[in-house]
């Protein structure tokens, strides 16, 4: 019998949904002969289809409440810890779901099963998440969903390109996320999302659970930000994002065959060496004061995604 285990799943909203693969092989086939497993993260949504008697889903605040539930159980962690140290790795510029395995495993998982999967719509939740739509006047399946995030200034799309962007796009969209408070390099912290004002809006208004449905329901999902990315990578619709202070293909999320790149990389190679400097990605390198020289045209973006939509 393998002794108990707990999966201790770090870091951001994005950083956890990169979770799901190896937590899932870990279940699934590495500790299948475990009596409990137990995984604790800031959010369950991500592993809600590996629930079963034998696999406990719990928020990192009710596991800190409860620690003598786990006494005696062997920890796994998603980033660094003492028992599992991995050495070199930059997890910015890494593949999420790559740089969780080495932490969780201590080895890559076989490409095959780096995709992220996540638990289907259920008929009352695409109910549920359709009528928020139909208040706007929206079918989601002709919808696309925008998600102007306010993050670091290497990776925040303007307001003036989405504005411009809708401006072209002759279909539906709608803005969805959060608008709560978040940290932004290390002194800042901002809200959530950029002002849409004039567009169809479900901001504050769904769950992550929600966001979830809605990603599923809809035919396509526009964001500049990484949460949404990882929630995209576990369905099968369009994903439109701008890989701009990493690699594409350490973005570009693993089985996802409707991934497109509107961005090019802030940094120059030089940069990610870390030859006679620190490694920082929140604030422009010297040289650059905008972002919108490494964005496609908006216009040319909107042109793209509207064939995309005609030729569903």
């Amino acid at each position: 019998m393998v002794d108990n285990i707990l999966i201790f799943c770090r870091g951001g909203r994005g950083d956890v949904f990169d979770c799901e693969p190896p937590v899932r092989f870990l279940v699934k086939e590495v500790f299948k002969e475990a009596e409990k497993i137990a995984i604790t993260s800031e959010m369950t949504e991500p592993f809600e289809h590996l629930q079963s008697e034998q696999v406990s889903l719990h928020l990192n605040s009710h596991t800190k409440d409860n620690l003598q539930d786990f006494v005696g159980y062997n920890v796994l962690c998603s980033f660094e810890h003492d028992k599992r140290p991995v050495h070199g790795l930059n997890q910015p510029l890494m593949h999420g779901v790559d740089f969780a395995s080495l932490h969780l495993l201590g080895y890559l998982l076989p490409e095959k099963k780096r995709k992220i999967k996540l638990l289907a719509a259920s008929e009352e939740e695409r109910e549920a998440v359709t009528g928020y739509f139909s208040k706007l006047g929206l079918d989601p399946c002709e919808t696309l969903l925008l998600h102007p995030g306010n993050t670091w200034e290497t990776r925040t799309v303007p307001v003036e390109w989405w504005e411009e962007f809708i401006k072209h796009y002759p279909y539906p969209v709608c803005v969805y996320g959060s608008n709560g408070k978040r940290v932004a390099g290390e002194d800042s912290i901002i809200n959530g999302m950029l002002p849409l004002p004039n567009v169809p809006s479900l901001v504050d208004k769904l769950t992550i659970r929600g966001a979830m449905v809605a990603t599923e329901l809809c035919w396509g999902v526009m964001t500049n930000d990484s949460f949404p990315v990882h929630i995209a990578a576990g369905y099968n619709n369009y994903l439109f994002t701008f890989a701009l202070t990493k690699h594409w293909d350490t973005l570009k999320p693993y089985g996802h065959k409707k991934s497109y790149n509107f961005g090019k990389e802030v940094f120059d190679p030089t940069w990610y060496t870390a030859v006679n400097h620190t490694f920082t990605f929140d604030k422009f390198p010297p040289g650059v004061t905008s972002i919108m020289p490494f964005l496609l045209d908006p216009k040319v973006a909107a042109d793209a995604v509207a064939k995309k939509f005609e030729d569903l």
